[in-house]
């Protein structure tokens, strides 16, 4: 018998330059290396906020606060979009789940809502405030 796992969707945005009657077309191996070349892996991957980190929102800002065996003793301030992430985060998403969730959310005159959302993630990955899950 195979394992349950509770059914789940990932929404990953079009990728390359086929369109989706060429993709629909690829042999099993095409579409994997087509795939696999336009960075579909990456997409896929979950995130997750570091549970050993507490969110509080005093005076108006978000602080993480360090819990458990944490090492250091320093808090971090988010700014307003950074707790909406951290909130976000709180269950499992792909980087494309939280892009649409902030454009839902905020206005993007600049078109640079994607690109920093992912260097935030990036960098929260980095320093273990957020984890890769998947």
């Amino acid at each position: 018998m195979m394992r349950y796992e509770k059914p789940s969707v990932h929404v990953t945005e079009h990728i390359g330059p086929l369109d989706n009657d060429q993709i629909a077309a690829l042999s099993d191996a095409e579409l994997e290396a087509y795939l696999s070349e336009n960075g579909y892996r990456e997409r896929k991957k979950l995130y997750r906020a570091n549970s050993n980190y507490v969110y509080r929102k005093i005076a108006g800002e978000g602080v993480l606060i360090p819990s458990g065996d944490l090492p250091g003793n320093v808090m971090v301030t988010v700014n307003g979009t950074g707790g909406f992430l951290w909130e976000q985060l709180q269950e499992p998403k792909t980087i494309g789940e939280l892009i649409a969730a902030a454009k839902a959310a905020y206005d993007d005159p600049n078109h640079e809502l994607e690109a920093q959302i992912r260097e935030f993630v990036q960098n929260r990955v980095k320093t273990g405030q957020i984890w890769e899950v998947k």
